[in-house]
């Protein structure tokens, strides 16, 4: 079983920077929560999943998380990150944030989120 640390890894770098799906199936939970200020969000697994597909598909065919600074403490993983992205029409940009994610059994299954209000507002949801 994958540590907490190597779960967000793989989240990060074979889930999203290689779209590697199958992998969704293993470091998600059946059930996610999803917090953002003010509000609380409930995913299924396949919901999760299908996030990433969509944000490939409806807003950025090219993206690349870089992870600058995780620190693990027992099931929590605070992580400092950048994503560097291009649109359909060829706009480049990056974005960073802090996410913090809850890792139980080898599996992501909360993930508290800051309010996106740039460039990126919105596509998050």
């Amino acid at each position: 079983m994958r540590t907490p640390k190597k779960v967000i890894e793989a989240y990060n770098y074979e889930l999203w920077n290689k779209q590697n799906y199958e992998l969704g199936e293993e470091i998600i939970a059946d059930q996610v929560v999803r917090h953002y200020p003010g509000s609380v969000e409930t995913m299924s697994k396949e919901e999760a999943i299908q996030r990433v597909r969509d944000t490939y598909a409806n807003h950025w065919p090219e993206i690349e998380f870089t992870l600058h600074k995780m620190t693990v403490e027992g099931e929590l993983v605070t992580l400092l990150w950048e994503m560097q992205a291009r649109t359909e029409q060829g706009e480049e940009f990056t974005y960073s944030s802090i996410e913090v994610f809850r890792v139980v059994d080898g599996k992501i299954c909360e993930f508290w989120n800051p309010v996106h209000n740039n460039e990126a507002n919105g596509l998050w949801g």
